[in-house]
């Protein structure tokens, strides 16, 4: 199976310019807790809830005034959309992560793939269960 068989299309997406409020009000109105962050068409960083408060509202900014720049993830892990499922369970699995943004053979981003993806779509719960206990450890021990 493919990721693009399981994948999430419906995304959306923001711009590093955009302020954290703007962000934040997409969040809540389309239900989600994370937004690929384009300049251009290129995706250049992810904004999670997480983000918003650790990097922002826990440092005292504005978030009627902060660009998401200023709170964004810059460590984008990306999966093709023709790439396996086990891949994006490896990529997970390494890298600490719930989301991957897939990519289309340009490197336009077209979706997301998620733990819960893998966990109600790909019908491999043994395979979830290994990720989530990797991914839910305990951050404090992660070396930056």
């Amino acid at each position: 199976m493919k990721i693009r068989d399981i994948m999430t299309r419906a995304i959306h997406m923001v711009r590093a310019t955009q302020t954290l409020q703007e962000a934040a009000r997409i969040m809540r109105e389309q239900d989600v807790g994370m937004l690929p962050v384009l300049n251009g068409s290129d995706v250049v960083g992810i904004l999670t809830d997480r983000d918003i408060v650790l990097n922002a509202v826990a440092n005292g900014l504005n978030p009627q005034r902060t660009s998401i720049s200023d709170a964004m993830s810059r460590n984008v892990i990306t999966v093709h959309e023709t790439d396996t499922l086990d891949t994006a369970a490896h990529l997970m699995k390494n890298h600490r992560i719930r989301r991957l943004i897939v990519i289309d053979k340009e490197k336009h981003p077209i979706g997301v793939i998620s733990l819960g993806d893998l966990a109600t779509r790909a019908g491999a719960p043994e395979l979830t269960e290994r990720i989530v206990e990797v991914v839910s450890e305990d951050r404090s021990q992660l070396h930056h």
